[in-house]
């Protein structure tokens, strides 16, 4: 009774494994409407952008990137889920090669002021994020992209228009100082 109850577990248990590796099934390709980042995104706020990009930005750590990857296969459109989606391009913002970057800022190296009346020593006190200022990815406030490298966001699928509007409305946030 034993021995059978054992045998039962380990091949059931490897008839699981077995149907789980056999390739992408519809049911698997559903994104978890119950996701929510740290950041209060769900997974269709990630639809448009390419959420593998977001690990180089510092946006997220390579283990929230697979935390997503596996709650938002489709909206990230993981490969196993590839042949349930619209075409690529019906979805998916352009990346760097489709809107090449203009003229970006020079990354300074900056210290954070003290003093509460500007973001950075030595910058002009107006150069200051834009509190109404709300990103194309999951309309975020600049506050979001402290400590991310902001200037990647391009890889990520952000147009040139939309880079532009970022870096100008979050230089404090983005460390980027204005001209």
């Amino acid at each position: 009774g034993i021995l059978v109850l054992v045998l039962s577990r380990i091949l059931g248990a490897s008839v699981a494994v077995r149907q789980r590796y056999n390739g992408p099934q519809k049911d698997e390709c559903v994104d978890d409407a119950s996701y929510e980042s740290k950041l209060g995104m769900k997974c269709s706020d990630h639809s448009s952008f390419v959420c593998e990009e977001l690990v180089s930005t510092n946006f997220l750590s390579g283990h929230e990137l697979d935390n997503l990857l596996e709650s938002c296969p489709v909206s990230c459109r993981v490969p196993r889920c590839e042949k349930y989606l619209p075409p690529l391009e019906a979805q998916r913002r352009g990346h760097v090669e489709d809107a090449p970057m203009g003229e970006e800022r020079d990354l300074l190296i900056t210290f954070p002021s003290q003093d509460g009346d500007q973001c950075f020593i030595g910058w002009d006190p107006s150069c200051k994020d834009d509190p109404s200022y709300a990103s194309p990815l999951g309309g975020l406030p600049c506050s979001a992209y402290v400590n991310t490298q902001c200037a990647l966001f391009r890889h990520v699928g952000f147009t040139e228009a939309e880079m532009l509007a970022f870096i100008n409305s979050c230089p404090c946030s983005c460390g980027i100082e204005c001209k």
